[in-house]
């Protein structure tokens, strides 16, 4: 009958060899189970056309990076193509995956400045900027968490390697005595039986 991997690792180790390797594996951090990323489905908020007259709608007041865009078509609403695309007003928008990635707004001419007081801060603006600087900052923190559980896998899997190595090169039982040898021994434990008594 055959051995499990188990049965011969219980074999092999001795109990304190065992009580290391069981810290070992509970001092493994846990891999966070991955959520499948889902496609939201925009909330119409804005809407305008194309160069060439296509009307797009989009999920947020203003058009801007990160907005989602949708093509109006005959047969309902798709998710705008990738690439580059020219506004009526003469803005270009990059679109990767059915987001802005980019805007490159018309370049007007140039009119000399007119010296206004200064507006005083938007409030809608403000708050938007401070959202969006939290949502930055949560998610460089999350990166740098993953990146720390990631580093702690690869030191375990490194130790594990190494123990798991030092196992292969450990005899696992008496060596095998070869022929001439086994011979040999029973030569001289015959002659001591018989002769020197």
């Amino acid at each position: 009958m055959s051995k499990s991997f188990k049965d011969i690792l219980n074999d092999l180790l001795t109990p304190e060899q065992k009580v290391a390797l069981k810290a070992e594996f509970n001092a493994l951090p846990t891999i966070p189970t991955p959520t499948p990323a889902v496609t939201p489905t925009p909330a119409v908020f804005g809407e305008g056309k194309l160069m060439d007259g296509t009307v797009i709608k989009y999920d947020t007041e203003v058009l801007g990076v990160g907005s989602i865009v949708t093509v109006v078509t005959e047969s309902g609403e798709l998710p705008a193509p990738d690439g580059e695309h020219e506004l009526e007003n003469g803005d270009k928008i990059t679109i990767t995956a059915g987001k802005i990635e980019k805007i490159d707004p018309k370049v007007a001419e140039v009119v000399p400045p007119v010296e206004a007081p200064m507006a005083a801060s938007n409030p809608l603006v403000d708050a938007l900027k401070a959202l969006m600087e939290g949502k930055f900052e949560a998610q460089s923190k999350e990166v740098n968490e993953l990146k720390t559980i990631v580093a702690d896998q690869a030191k375990a899997l490194e130790a594990f390697k190494s123990f798991f190595s030092s196992l292969v090169e450990t005899p696992t039982g008496t060596p095998v005595v070869k022929g001439e040898e086994f011979l040999s021994k029973r030569k001289q434990t015959l002659v001591n039986k018989y002769f020197n008594k």
